[in-house]
């Protein structure tokens, strides 16, 4: 008995043992409890957005044109020496307070009409044309043969006569507004010595020039063009007979056109002069004394003054020399001619004694001379364009 209660103890401390190593069972998962759908509302019905009221658009106005610009001419001129300006339609007429009334004094005026450039007395002035302010020395250059302004109106361009020269020698020289000193370009030995006659091509690249004459009679020797850059001076053969007189430059600087005048009699020529491949051509036949040549601004034409027992003022092809149109009968004159830029006028002087003188305003397309200012002239300087505010 004793020892069947002692077996039984045993096995009941052997079970605690065991189940004290067993690992603590998990508790088994709470069953999953499916909600109940609520029941769905109907949809609410959309209402319909209240229509807004669209703004009436406004319409794009046209944008306001630019106004075209209103260009204005005056023409100046010396008269008995003094520089004078008036309105191409013979309006204001008033004198140039510019301190000088050399007949000789060379004069430029600036591509925008803004400014004029003078030589007299060894010193190059500036004028500004807008303002009226009194005139400015630019610089001081001995003999200055020939003045031209560069496209950009800011920078001139001159001719020293080769023997001249105070403060710089003779040869081509620039000087600018910017600039602290003036440039020497072509000094006096490479353009060929003594000048007679002197242009600048309006770009200022080339010039054409004469050399003194060398016999009595004569007003050019040899004919050259120079070429600026190079700094390179080439003969143009042009006919034994011909001295010229005139040396006009195309528009562009493609062309030159030179009147040359016979030894003897009438018959002077007009040629055209092409300065690359240094050939003429001879655009008036040589009956009558054609000079005095002046350019279209397009450089399709050319007027000039054409002389037998009259002179009269004529317009011929440029090319070719041909569809001559006499437009000037009743001016004789043999000051220069020039074009306003619209191709439109010419602007001629009339300086015989017992003739109305004056400046004349002649329509290219119709002919007939309307006078402009009256009196004695000495010249015609040339041509301002200006914009009219």
């Amino acid at each position: 008995m004793s020892s069947l209660i002692y077996r039984l103890g045993f096995l009941l401390t052997l079970l605690l043992t065991v189940t004290a190593c067993l690992p603590t069972p998990e508790p088994l998962p709470t069953a999953l409890v499916v909600p109940t759908a609520a029941p769905t509302d109907p949809p609410t019905a959309t209402v319909p957005p209240t229509a807004t009221a669209t703004a009436t658009a406004t319409p794009i106005q046209s944008p306001t044109p630019t106004p075209i610009p209103v260009i204005g001419y005056e023409i100046l001129y010396q008269q008995d020496g003094q520089p004078m300006i008036v309105g191409s339609n013979g309006s204001n007429p008033r004198s140039l307070d510019l301190g000088t009334t050399d007949e000789q004094a060379l004069y430029s005026i600036s591509p925008d009409g803004q400014w004029l450039a003078y030589y007299h007395g060894g010193v190059i002035y500036t004028h500004n044309l807008a303002t009226g302010a009194p005139p400015q020395t630019f610089i001081t250059a001995a003999y200055v043969k020939a003045l031209r302004w560069k496209p950009d109106s800011l920078t001139l361009y001159f001719a020293i006569f080769p023997r001249g020269g105070k403060e710089m020698g003779g040869g081509v020289w620039s000087y600018s507004f910017t600039d602290i000193d003036p440039l020497n370009h072509v000094n006096a030995t490479e353009a060929m010595g003594d000048w007679a006659i002197f242009q600048f091509s309006p770009d200022g690249h080339l010039a054409a020039f004469c050399t003194k004459p060398e016999g009595p009679g004569y007003t050019c020797g040899k004919l050259y063009v120079l070429d600026i850059g190079l700094r390179l001076a080439r003969p143009v053969p042009i006919p034994k007979e011909c001295d010229p007189v005139n040396l006009v430059w195309s528009p562009r600087g493609e062309r030159l056109a030179v009147a040359c005048s016979p030894d003897i009699g009438i018959g002077s020529k007009i040629f055209s002069v092409d300065p690359l491949s240094l050939t003429t051509a001879q655009l008036t036949p040589g009956r009558w004394s054609d000079f005095s040549p002046s350019w279209s601004p397009d450089g399709n034409k050319i007027a000039f003054r054409s002389c037998i027992e009259t002179c009269t003022i004529w317009i011929m092809d440029a090319n070719n020399g041909a569809d001559r149109v006499e437009v000037g009968t009743t001016i004789i004159g043999t000051g220069r001619l020039v074009w306003t830029p619209d191709g439109d006028l010419l602007a001629a002087v009339r300086d015989e004694p017992n003739f109305a003188p004056g400046i004349y305003r002649i329509s290219t397309a119709t002919g007939g001379a309307v006078l402009l200012t009256p009196g004695k002239l000495t010249r015609l300087m040339g041509l301002r364009r200006f914009q009219i505010p």
